[in-house]
């Protein structure tokens, strides 16, 4: 079976950049929009969970000490175990993703791959639960100013402390407007039929 590296085409000791331009040329060499071979889908959901675990520093430690105890050929079945339970868990939504993915047109999935894994989308995301905390707070003391009292003093008053978990958990949930606009309006909905 060929471990993670091999996958990806590329040496144990390989940076991250590497490990992310070897995922990019995989992918797509693989994915079925650009590739028309009946086994390119599987070879892009192996590519897709090899990247997740080696671009993932922690999981790739566990990843790499997980190899070595099984080229000593150590009889460690218990560390064995915990170490492929701790890759699995990693991989797992990978796979998920990249079941999702294949059914993507290329073009969707540049765009996907873009608002997901680069640098542009963590300040976008960061940017965007900014933008919808302050916005929040703005309608928040509009509301309150216009509905509980319009001399602000005078708020400790009428419990106001109590919006306070609210209003967190508004912004919060932030995150998931952000991943619906990226999901379904920034990429769109998946427009490949599933080849299983």
């Amino acid at each position: 079976m060929s471990t993670y590296y091999e996958i990806l085409g590329i040496s144990e000791d390989a940076t991250i950049a590497l490990v992310k331009r070897a995922y990019r040329e995989k992918a797509k060499l693989f994915h079925p929009d650009l590739n028309p071979a009946p086994e390119s889908a599987d070879r892009f959901m192996e590519v897709e969970e090899a990247y997740s675990c080696l671009k993932d520093a922690k999981t790739r430690r566990t990843y790499d000490l997980l190899l070595k105890i099984q080229r000593e050929r150590n009889d460690l079945k218990s560390v064995t175990r915990k170490y492929q339970q701790d890759v699995q868990r990693k991989t797992q939504k990978a796979r998920q993703t990249a079941e999702r993915r294949t059914r993507m047109n290329y073009e969707q999935y540049q765009r996907d791959d873009l608002f997901r894994t680069s640098n542009l989308a963590f300040f976008l995301s960061v940017g965007f639960t900014i933008l919808t905390a302050v916005l929040l707070l703005v309608l928040g003391y509009y509301l309150a100013i216009k509905y509980v009292d319009p001399n602000p003093n005078q708020w400790k008053y009428k419990g106001l402390e109590k919006w306070g978990a609210p209003y967190i958990l508004l912004v919060i949930g932030s995150s998931y407007i952000y991943e619906f606009i990226v999901r379904y309006i920034i990429v769109g909905r998946p427009k490949r039929k599933t080849t299983r």
